[in-house]
């Protein structure tokens, strides 16, 4: 499968290292808050709103980011009720092959992919904002603060059950 092509805007805040011309015919998102859907659980708008704050400070909030900031509201809650089912039941089951993990493992591990390719797509990982210029490089991000506060929820990959 071949790579994703980099938006315009990456490359311009990255200095375009490839030195290929830019697309000046790139569609232009409309700056501001999408819409939230309205069948979200109080988990999901908890989310949601830390999600829109943070793109905010970014500057990169826009209507069009709404089906993938659902996805990964959607995603950070399943993958909390799967490690709640971790903390509950263990990893492992007896299965007449011998041990096995239980199913929460791959939950868990599907819904941190997930959410970890979304925050890269987003630029709040550490990787991907270290490809961008800004004018705040002590931007300090209220979603991830969440996110890495909650016990029960890490984005941390050392603490990720296998």
């Amino acid at each position: 499968m071949p790579r994703p092509a980099t938006p315009t805007a990456i490359k311009i805040a990255t200095g375009n290292p490839g030195g290929r011309p830019l697309n000046d015919k790139e569609p232009k998102a409309i700056a501001g808050a999408p819409v939230m859907p309205a069948n979200f659980s109080q988990a999901e708008q908890v989310y949601w709103n830390e999600l829109c704050k943070t793109l905010s400070q970014l500057g990169t909030l826009n209507t069009c980011n709404g089906e993938a900031m659902r996805l990964l509201c959607e995603a950070a809650v399943i993958r909390d009720e799967a490690k709640k089912l971790i903390k509950q039941h263990g990893v492992l089951m007896v299965s007449p092959q011998g041990y096995k993990k239980k199913p929460a493992i791959t939950v868990f591990n599907e819904q941190a992919h997930t959410i970890r390719t979304l925050l890269g797509e987003f630029g709040l990982t550490e990787a991907s904002r270290a490809k961008l210029r800004v004018d705040n490089p002590e931007f300090d991000s209220p979603l991830m603060k969440l996110l890495n506060s909650r016990p029960d929820s890490r984005f941390n990959e050392s603490e990720q059950p296998n």
